[in-house]
């Protein structure tokens, strides 16, 4: 009765937010599964308010979110919060905190803590400037300065039906469906056994220093994207681009997806803060998260690609995601795990391309669509997805020595080539970076 009495007070505050005429309200960021009709309540908790000046783009904003967000994860106790306040960044325009929930709401599904352990809600202000409790009856005057999350660790650690303890291990309430004899959940060892033929699950092997993964990756971009024409605008592993400009590489080494997503971010701001002579495109290699499991990165892939529209952040960037395990889904003939043609977009590790939006519509004028994707799958089937299976699998491209491309030869390299030397084009054909497999 006292969750739903909460619940019902959230309807409340929020038909009073959303009948305010000082901002349009989102709707506010709660817990997952038991926890989504509880309301969050602030008034009483440990509280840290700080002033960001330096926030002025929505890619500044969502790496300061997530900051946050793992600054809750690590440091913050049970009940403990943060609230971060940005002058400078106008949250009051029509729809743009809508847009942030969205955003955030999506990458709750992929995370591991964000949305149990933690839950972020917005910083409200008076015309005073004063911080403006969230249960209060009256917030037509109340303007959203900022966010506050909140730390929701060892939210069972009291007991209950399901508890954990102090190091965080669950002890479950009595299950009728579950088997007390462990016994009946040992897996009989039989079931392992398999022929050791080529489609035996594969174990990626992760070096322990970041100078191997660097120098792999940049091998792996300077053969096969370079050399064989997959990517028609690089040019060998430090330069892409048009205008051409510096390949920036950062491994990110956790499998915490909280943590990759403040990287991602902070790597977005670091692609606005520079031109692009300086960096071109940015290859953020993520070597623990998700090598083994594409379907897990392909869903992390698609909550960073949800938000670009809305936050009008595809003005800045596109983005290509690469996998160990990709494969295009197209619905044509072509595609297909055992296709050559996606090793156009399989990689060492898990990898991030932030490609510079402008760039890509320069290429727009100048390569037809499908083009580069139709003469990739013609490259790449001479070599034979056995044989690009086994250099994957050994990070050894040796042996694409032999079958390094003439870019004068095909006509989507020409014309890369060509405007990269400055010789534009009058064509006005259209270029898709997807199709092309870049």
């Amino acid at each position: 009765m006292m969750v739903m009495n909460f619940f019902y007070k959230w309807i409340t505050i929020l038909l009073l937010w959303n009948n305010s005429h000082a901002f349009q309200s989102p709707a506010p960021f709660l817990h997952r599964g038991r926890f989504a009709a509880l309301r969050l309540d602030m008034s009483s908790s440990p509280s840290t308010v700080r002033v960001n000046e330096e926030v002025e783009s929505t890619p500044q904003l969502l790496a300061s979110i997530w900051n946050m967000i793992n600054v809750a994860i690590h440091d913050l106790d049970r009940n403990e919060q943060l609230s971060t306040i940005y002058p400078k960044l106008d949250l009051k325009k029509p729809g743009y905190l809508n847009c942030i929930v969205n955003h955030l709401n999506a990458c709750k599904d992929v995370c591991y803590n964000f949305g149990i352990n933690c839950a972020v809600v917005p910083y409200l202000m008076d015309d005073h400037g004063n911080e403006v409790d969230s249960t209060r009856e009256n917030l037509s005057t109340c303007v959203v300065a900022g966010f506050t999350v909140k730390s929701y660790a060892g939210l069972y650690a009291d007991g209950g039906a399901d508890s954990a303890d102090s190091a965080g291990s669950y002890e479950f309430g009595y299950d009728p469906m579950w088997a007390e004899d462990e016994d009946e959940w040992e897996l009989d060892p039989a079931l392992l056994e398999g022929d050791d033929d080529d489609d035996a699950y594969f174990e990626h092997h992760v070096p322990d220093g970041d100078d191997e993964i660097y120098d792999v990756t940049k091998t792996w971009v300077s053969k096969m994207m370079s050399d064989m024409g997959v990517c028609p605008f690089t040019n060998g592993a430090e330069m892409a681009g048009l205008p051409m400009g510096k390949v920036f590489y950062e491994v990110e080494r956790t499998n915490l997806v909280e943590t990759l997503y403040e990287k991602y971010w902070n790597e977005v701001v670091r692609v606005e803060d520079n031109n692009e002579r300086d960096l071109s495109t940015t290859l953020l290699i993520c070597p623990n998260y998700a090598i083994q499991n594409v379907e897990m990165f392909e869903n992390f892939s698609n909550t960073l690609t949800q938000p670009l529209e809305p936050l009008k952040v595809e003005d800045l960037l596109q983005l290509v995601f690469f996998h160990p395990a990709w494969t295009f889904r197209d619905g044509s003939e072509r595609a297909g795990p055992m296709a050559a043609a996606n090793y156009a977009r399989r990689s060492p590790w898990p990898m991030i391309n932030i490609l510079r939006t402008k760039q890509v519509r320069t290429a727009q004028k100048g390569i037809p669509t499908g083009l580069v994707y139709q003469q990739n799958e013609k490259t790449l089937d001479k070599v034979g997805s056995e044989e690009l299976e086994g250099m994957l699998r050994n990070r050894d491209w040796s042996k694409l020595e032999n079958f390094t491309v003439n870019r004068k030869d095909y006509e989507a390299l020409r014309v890369a080539q060509d405007l990269q030397a400055g010789n534009s084009s009058d064509n006005n054909l259209a270029f898709d970076p997807i199709s092309a497999g870049k």
